[in-house]
């Protein structure tokens, strides 16, 4: 078992609402759904140290009207 195998989970949530707030940086619906991988910082049991994950989050279907 490598230390690969070991960190990475994989988890399913069912949402229907997503938050979009456009700013100076977004400024297209697209380019913020793109924005959706973020670094969280957890402790590792396995590891006995604090280890950085990334946490990416994956759009499966759009409403009708967006």
């Amino acid at each position: 078992m490598n230390l690969t195998s070991i960190l990475m989970t994989h988890s399913v949530e069912t949402f229907t609402e997503l938050s979009c707030y456009l700013s100076q940086e977004v400024k297209y619906l697209q380019h913020a759904i793109n924005k959706t991988k973020e670094n969280v910082t957890k402790h590792s049991e396995k590891l006995g140290k604090d280890a950085v994950f990334e946490k990416t989050t994956l759009v499966s279907r759009l409403p009708g009207c967006v």
